[in-house]
């Protein structure tokens, strides 16, 4: 008997061993109390990954029931768990504008997007889970620093929620994503039929109250409500939206003349087409090929004459840049920025010379950039023998100021070399000239500069004359004219009729 209680002893002291088992009193329980052979040793297993000293976590910005969490003894997934289980995030913001349909159908048509703050969503917005990542931080931090702590160590640490950094940066972002500026009607299509421009795109504003939304985001955490949907408030911004339509007008126009060349003045006409009804709006560069297209004869255009690579030469769409220096000058008076613009090699006829620029289809091209806040028109038309460009927008320039360009001729260049020819027309030739423009402004009809604006250098035409047998070698053609001149004199007053 003595034998089998001695075994069941024995086992559960294996059992004990085994287990590991805390709180077991390991000794002779049967000795005196006074006995030195009396040995009570209490044994704790800490897991690998555990903190083994006494640690605290103070959890009552989450939730003030649960108070303090004891750490000692818990791995990290353990304790990351357990305060976890102890809230659930899941803070919204809610659009309250109560025209919220409106509001996204603009904001859509007008393609914008919607925040640089991943504010997607224009009803709604889930705030992100800051709780969790606080609670990763901290339990990181605690972790690094108490592993190694013997047991007899004790801390105690604070679980903080964000500042007010969190709720003003969400409040900014919903705010950015939320409201919208309040438009005026501008020109956002032409009418061919009536030929006029149509003005639209004009709406009331909505205004997120921010300092609002940041207070109830803060109220949310300090209420320790993490389940609560939160309203952003609109206010909503009334716009005159007829207050600019009143303002636009007709900015600046130019007019010229054409040649009684019917192939030529189509070509002019249909370019000048194309380019009436363009909108251009604020900071867009126009161009002209880029507007009017090749000109082909698919296209209705013919061959006229055109300047290409310093000679007169026949071309489909010759006399298009016509149109292209018309509209160049009346861009110009109407105070926008020219940003690609050539001379021709030949000083033009129909404007005065440094005033024109050439276009042709592989370039030059003819280029501006609207340099308004608003979107600006442009009418072109031709109409017997004549070209007229305009720009409709809302003036650019100061009240009472206006500009002009005017330009000098400084310099006669020499008249080329002659060619001679067996066939074709023959051709005077002419001098190369040098041209200098200015910028004149005025104000309420008084020049008050004169500004230096661009240089434009023309090659003279190359006399085409005929070779004659009976010129005497060394002799010009103006010496021979002038001695047949004479001759034809001197047999005049031998033989008076």
């Amino acid at each position: 008997m003595k034998r089998s209680v001695f075994l069941i002893f024995l086992m559960m002291l294996l059992a004990v061993a085994v287990t590991g088992c805390s709180d077991v009193l390991v000794g002779y329980d049967d000795l005196p109390a006074d006995s030195e052979k009396r040995e009570e040793t209490v044994t704790e297993i800490i897991p690998e990954g555990a903190i083994p000293g006494i640690v605290r976590l103070d959890v009552s910005a989450i939730t003030p029931e649960s108070g303090v969490i004891d750490l000692h003894g818990m791995k990290r997934e353990e304790a990351a768990k357990k305060i976890k289980d102890l809230y659930s995030f899941s803070l919204k913001i809610v659009n309250n504008n109560p025209e919220i349909e409106e509001f996204e159908a603009l904001l859509v048509s007008g393609n914008r997007a919607v925040s640089e703050n991943e504010v997607e969503d224009l009803r709604e917005f889930a705030l992100p889970d800051i709780l969790t990542e606080t609670v990763d931080l901290t339990l990181d931090k605690i972790y690094s620093e108490r592993l190694d702590d013997s047991t007899d160590h004790e801390e105690t640490y604070s679980l903080e929620l964000p500042g007010s950094e969190y709720a003003e940066k969400y409040a900014s972002a919903v705010h950015d994503a939320w409201s919208m500026e309040g438009a005026f009607n501008l020109i956002t299509a032409f009418d061919p039929e009536n030929n006029e421009f149509i003005f639209g795109g004009g709406h009331d504003g909505y205004e997120v109250d921010e300092d609002k939304l940041r207070e109830s985001i803060e109220a949310a955490f300090e209420d320790r409500e993490f389940d609560r949907e939160i309203p952003a408030d609109c206010v909503k911004i009334t716009v005159s939206v007829d207050a600019l339509k009143e303002q636009y007008r007709e900015l600046a126009s130019y007019e010229t003349h054409t040649t009684n060349i019917a192939v030529r003045n189509k070509n002019v006409s249909l370019a000048a087409d194309s380019i009436n009804g363009t909108i251009v709006q604020p900071g867009e560069e126009f161009s002209y090929n880029g507007t009017v297209g090749q000109r082909t004869k698919a296209k209705g255009y013919g061959e006229a004459g055109a300047y290409l690579n310093g000679e007169v030469v026949q071309e489909v769409g010759g006399g298009v840049c016509q149109v292209s220096t018309t509209l160049y000058n009346a861009i110009f008076r109407a105070g926008i920025k020219s940003t690609e613009r050539t001379s021709h090699t030949f000083a033009p006829s129909y404007v005065t010379p440094g005033l024109d620029a050439t276009v042709s289809w592989e370039g030059p091209d003819y280029k501006f950039v609207n340099n308004s806040p608003y979107p600006i028109g442009l009418f072109a038309h031709y109409e017997n023998r004549k070209v007229r460009a305009s720009v409709y927008g809302i003036p650019i320039l100061p009240e009472g100021e206006t500009w002009d360009l005017v330009s000098y001729k400084t310099a006669t260049l020499g008249v080329p070399a002659p060619v001679i020819i067996t066939s074709g027309k023959a051709e005077n030739g002419s001098a190369g000239s040098i041209w200098e423009a200015y910028k004149v402004i005025y104000k309420d009809g008084e020049e008050k500069e004169r500004i230096f604006d661009h240089k434009s250098k023309y090659v003279g035409h190359t006399p085409r004359i005929y070779a004659n047998p009976l010129i005497p070698e060394g002799m010009s053609i103006e010496e021979y004219n002038a001695l047949l001149a004479a001759l034809a004199a001197q047999a005049q007053a031998q033989n008076p009729q």
